[in-house]
């Protein structure tokens, strides 16, 4: 039997739908294990001591969710964080999309979903509003590799 390979376009489109991240390996596609909460303290802890120690350099530092392409090895990777220098160039960027989750009651689950940039976002359990402008500071849409 033979193992099916997956174009780099093919395995983006089964991860915008899969409930799991995978890596992509010139073809294969591996599911990723679930992290753990000292990983995520430790991911956390990094990325607050590398943001101080880079913040007057031209960098930026991505964390955890980020898929990086490697087109010399044919590979999509998570890494827990990633340092950039100067502008990042985007396998492909998608637009603004927002769904905020939130407890309404007991077992009870309310979603607002925004697409725009010119609104807020209440977060009630902190009594915090965040404009989605500013969550989507510096982000770029449309940009090919």
């Amino acid at each position: 039997m033979s193992l099916k390979l997956f174009t780099p376009e093919e395995y983006l489109d089964l991860e915008a739908g899969a409930k799991f991240r995978s890596d992509y390996d010139a073809g294969i596609i591996t599911p990723k294990s679930g992290g753990t909460l000292d990983h995520n303290r430790i991911c956390g802890n990094f990325l607050c001591l590398l943001s101080l120690a880079l913040k007057a350099q031209n960098y930026e530092i991505f964390a955890i969710d980020i898929k990086v392409w490697i087109p010399t090895f044919q590979k999509f990777r998570y890494p827990n964080l990633m340092v950039i220098a100067g502008e990042p160039k985007f396998y492909k960027n998608y637009k603004t999309a927002i769904d905020h989750f939130y407890k309404t009651q007991p077992k009870h689950w309310q979603v607002d979903q925004f697409d725009d940039q010119d609104v807020e976002i209440q977060l009630r359990s902190v009594d915090v509003k965040l404009a989605i402008a500013d969550i989507y500071d510096r982000v770029q849409f449309d940009q090919a590799n």
